[in-house]
């Protein structure tokens, strides 16, 4: 079990929290962080598009938003949430079981708590790298 960490689904889908506490004791092990308060949401679009819409005045869905509430470095406090029909139409898109999806997202959510960003091309380019060689190494 991984201590101070919650994920919390708004409706099944083909990820659990064992999935989840999975991917990130691979993910701790290699970039060694520990984690003060993580919890992880599975949310339905129309909260995601509202979350979008508040914080970062985007009205439209995303596939993920993370906000890093930590004071230090490598010492993780966020939460993150994550779209599940925006996952799912990544899935098909990309041609991907959903399971793996779920997988990509949460490292994506992590790598941006450990400071690795996506917003020019160069930093998605890296991000995008990063997230398929930790898929690859995890077995996933």
């Amino acid at each position: 079990m991984i201590k101070n960490s919650k994920v919390r689904f708004e409706k099944k889908i083909d990820f659990t929290k064992k999935d989840f506490e999975k991917i990130i004791l691979n993910l701790q092990k290699k970039y060694q962080f520990t984690i003060s308060v993580l919890q992880v949401n599975f949310v339905e679009s129309d909260f995601m598009i509202e979350l979008n819409n508040k914080f970062l005045k985007h009205n439209y869905d995303t596939d993920i938003l993370t906000f890093n509430y930590s004071s230090e470095e490598k010492n993780i406090c966020a939460e993150i949430y994550i779209s599940i029909e925006m996952a799912m139409e990544n899935a098909k898109k990309f041609k991907v079981t959903h399971k793996h999806e779920f997988y990509r997202l949460v490292i994506h959510g992590i790598l941006h708590l450990l400071g690795f960003n996506d917003k020019t091309p160069k930093q998605k380019k890296i991000m995008k790298l990063e997230e398929e060689t930790d898929l690859k190494e995890f077995g996933f």
